[in-house]
């Protein structure tokens, strides 16, 4: 049992020594993972066998037989691996960001050197090499952006590869700094209120690392920084004096690069300053008023403006022209001078370049007259249903300039907008005292009337009846009324606005109905109307008829009655009907009787 551990132990350690013998020697990592130091010791020819005993290198044949290596059975000599000094990685993430310095030294007498530098499927360099001490030096203008993979090992004598001696490396370079681009909304010559944004936007080519990072500093402090390959930053720095703020922004990629670009951008937080001097708004004076307008700006101003008008006391009105604008330490200065009177309304407008607007609007006031009101006489003789003043002050009262007033309806004071309907006579007053002490009043007479006018018809009655022809006559009850319309069976007549009184005279046999519309001075509509008839002139026999007829009209008709039901009505008029019948029989007997009477003599 002990000496089959010995057994083993000893067969670790021969190959521990073998492992040793044919590592390569390479100033940068191995091949086989090893350092310098690891690789730099010469491999023993000799190791233990089995059972502990040295062997000088030879190797058994097919048979079992020992064998030098040397034809001639001398030691044979071994194949001493290549060295491999590679420069370091001088970037981040493991990237070459400058061109790798690669040297291979072939430093065997036996068997060949072979390498090949690839990217992708291209050969970027390749070559073999078998003299003792050649070099091959890889460096500029063999290597690429990209990805780049460098191959080496070893062949024997006759060609075949040896597996001990193989070794692959791949070299990330990326030399070429990222290219980074950024904007504004309106570009970087504009001005901008309060604020803006700024869009970042990197790229690395397509060999390239990838962007790690973008970063923004305002003025040389950090603002953001975000991961990818575009960015948005809100700019709000305040630029001073017209110089924007230095807007720096960073793109970092994935291998060390650092791409910087510095621009400016104008921000602007606050409109001009304005200031008028020797004036006062709604001021009020007697003589000639000197102006002067300043106007400040922290950064660049775009422009000025004075835009002045005076309406003169009869209401006209009239551009001034603009003065002239100078720039001294700068502050904008324009003067003018006011001189005639009226009232002037100036405007002053500032606009800097990041479009803030300030406006500054003056009245001045050079005034010696009385304040004028309106509308009052406009009432004076007025009727009207119904009185209410709802004026504005200012539609009623224009001076130049502040005043007091006070309104009274038949001396007490009236408040404005107060419906009166009390009908009569009313006496209006308004008065004004401007500030400067001119007074003014205004006094009108008016009447309320809101009762419709009455219309008479003279000489006819409604629902008359009358003999072959009608006069008659048609008039307002006031004679300050109007007759508007008449009417007659549908018939329009001729009316004049000026004629109070209007006669017509009919005669056509047949019902009428005379309409009539009629208006007084406060605008109040009455309309009336009546009805006639005009028939033909009756007989004496027609007139000892006629109850006869009515009675027999109101027999045919018994409904109509008071209401009451067919049957009682007939009933009841069949009394008057018997009494009726009786008068004209007894009529009619006393005159046959008379008659009779009288031929009788005759013929006697």
């Amino acid at each position: 049992m002990g000496r089959k551990i010995k057994s083993i132990a000893l067969l670790i350690l021969i190959l521990v020594m073998i492992y040793y013998q044919h590592s390569p020697v390479i100033y940068a990592e191995g091949p086989n993972g090893k350092g310098k130091e690891d690789n730099v010791e010469e491999n023993s020819a000799e190791k233990e066998d089995e059972n502990g005993n040295e062997s000088s290198g030879e190797k058994e044949d097919e048979n079992g037989n020992e064998s030098s290596g040397d034809v001639n059975g001398g030691e044979e000599e071994p194949v001493t691996e290549y060295r491999l000094e590679i420069s370091e990685p001088d970037g981040r993430n493991g990237y070459y960001i400058s061109i790798p310095r690669v040297k291979i030294e072939h430093v065997s007498k036996k068997g060949t050197t072979v390498y090949c530098l690839k990217n992708g499927e291209a050969v970027l360099a390749e070559g073999r090499l078998s003299d003792e001490g050649s070099l091959a030096l890889l460096g500029e203008g063999q290597f690429k952006e990209g990805y780049d993979v460098l191959t080496v090992f070893m062949e024997d004598e006759n060609g075949e590869r040896l597996k001990d001696y193989g070794f692959e490396k791949e070299f990330m370079i990326d030399t070429i700094p990222p290219m980074c681009r950024m904007s504004v909304p309106e570009g970087f010559q504009a001005w901008y209120q309060n604020e803006t944004y700024l869009y970042v936007s990197a790229e690395d080519g397509e060999t390239g690392s990838g962007i790690d990072t973008i970063s923004c500093y305002c003025g040389g402090e950090f603002i953001d920084a975000v991961k990818g390959t575009e960015g948005t930053f809100l700019i709000n720095q305040v630029s001073k004096n017209g110089s924007g703020a230095e807007i720096t922004v960073v793109a970092a990629d994935r291998a060390g690069h650092r791409s910087v670009d510095t621009r400016r951008v104008f921000i602007d937080n606050s409109a001009p300053g304005i200031e008028v001097e020797g004036v006062t708004d709604y001021m009020i004076t007697g003589r000639e008023v000197p102006v002067s307008c300043k106007v400040f700006e922290d950064n660049s101003l775009k422009s000025c403006q004075i835009v002045t008008e005076w309406e003169d006391t009869d209401g006209e009105i009239t551009a001034l022209a603009e003065p002239e604008w100078t720039n001294e330490g700068g502050i904008t200065r324009a003067e003018l001078i006011l001189k005639e009177d009226g009232i002037y309304r100036m405007k002053v407008t500032a606009v800097d370049l990041a479009g803030f607007t300030e406006t500054r609007e003056t009245q001045v006031i050079i005034d010696s007259k009385n304040p004028v009101i309106r509308y009052v006489d406009e009432l004076e003789g007025k009727y009207m249903k119904r009185f209410r003043w709802d004026y504005r002050k200012e539609d009623v009262i224009s001076d130049f300039t502040t005043y007091t007033y006070q309104i009274q309806l038949d001396g007490e004071l009236y408040p404005v907008g107060q419906e009166v309907e009390t009908e009569g006579r009313h006496k209006l007053c308004v008065q004004a005292v401007d500030s400067a002490g001119n007074k003014a009043e205004a006094e009108a007479g008016f009447v309320v009337d809101h009762t419709p006018p009455e219309i008479l018809f003279s000489d006819v009655e409604d629902s008359g009846i009358y003999e072959e022809e009608k006069t008659f006559t048609i008039a307002p009850e006031n004679s300050e009324d109007e007759i508007r319309e008449i009417w007659i069976n549908g018939v329009q007549q001729g009316v004049s606005g000026k004629t109070k009184e209007y006669s017509f005279t009919l005669q056509e046999k047949k019902a009428y109905e005379v309409a009539v519309k009629a208006c007084d001075r406060a605008g109040n509509e009455s309309r009336a109307s009546i009805r006639f008839e005009i028939v033909p002139k009756e007989t004496v026999f027609e007139k000892i008829m006629k109850p006869v007829r009515k009675i027999f009209t109101k027999e045919d008709k018994p409904e109509k009655v008071k209401g009451k039901t067919s049957e009682a009505a007939k009933k009841e008029n069949k009394i008057p009907a018997v009494f009726a019948w009786a008068g004209v029989c007894s009529v009619c007997g006393a005159g046959g009787m008379w008659w009779k009477k009288k031929f009788r003599v005759k013929s006697i």
